[in-house]
């Protein structure tokens, strides 16, 4: 890859959030993003609509297409991991979720479950609660790509046994 120099590439989400870029590329805004998908290489094909990334090399940069799958595999893989570690967060997530709907719960244990999910102990915090029908996956998906463009807020989502709950 090294006779390729740094092109300007980036991974961006389905919905046009630069997820990361190299130094050369320039930061996109991401309506300018999202334009530029139709042209992009999905980095996991089998993720939902909404949980899709995507590789894009701007421009008249010569990639030999087999380079740019083995470059979204490396992104794939990462991928994964990162779904891994999202999945391990269910578990804080959904305790603060069946905590804040205990009824008459005691205040005590709600400072260390929101600590264990990353907020901070005191608010002010939105609750959003969402009803899911059969393509849970891609709603939730589709909820926590919208939250991540907050850049400047934390979020946590969990699933309850009787639907999707969700807590920013």
């Amino acid at each position: 890859m090294a006779h390729l120099g740094t092109p300007p590439c980036y991974v961006l989400s389905a919905t046009g959030r630069t997820i990361a870029r190299t130094p050369t590329a320039r930061a996109l805004p991401a309506a300018e993003a999202s334009r530029q998908l139709a042209s992009a290489l999905r980095v996991d094909p089998e993720a939902s609509p909404y949980g899709q990334w995507f590789l894009h090399l701007p421009g008249a940069v010569e990639v030999p297409p087999r380079m740019l799958h083995e470059i979204a595999e490396v992104f794939a893989q990462y991928r994964q991991g990162s779904l891994r570690r999202e999945a391990a967060a269910q578990a804080p997530a959904r305790e603060l979720l069946a905590l804040a709907e205990a009824e008459g719960s005691a205040a005590a244990p709600l400072p260390a479950a929101l600590r264990a999910c990353g907020l901070p102990e005191r608010g002010p915090y939105t609750v959003m609660v969402m009803a899911t029908g059969a393509e849970e996956s891609t709603e939730a998906d589709a909820l926590r790509e919208v939250l991540r463009h907050l850049a400047d807020h934390r979020f946590v989502t969990a699933r309850l046994a009787g639907g999707a709950g969700r807590r920013r």
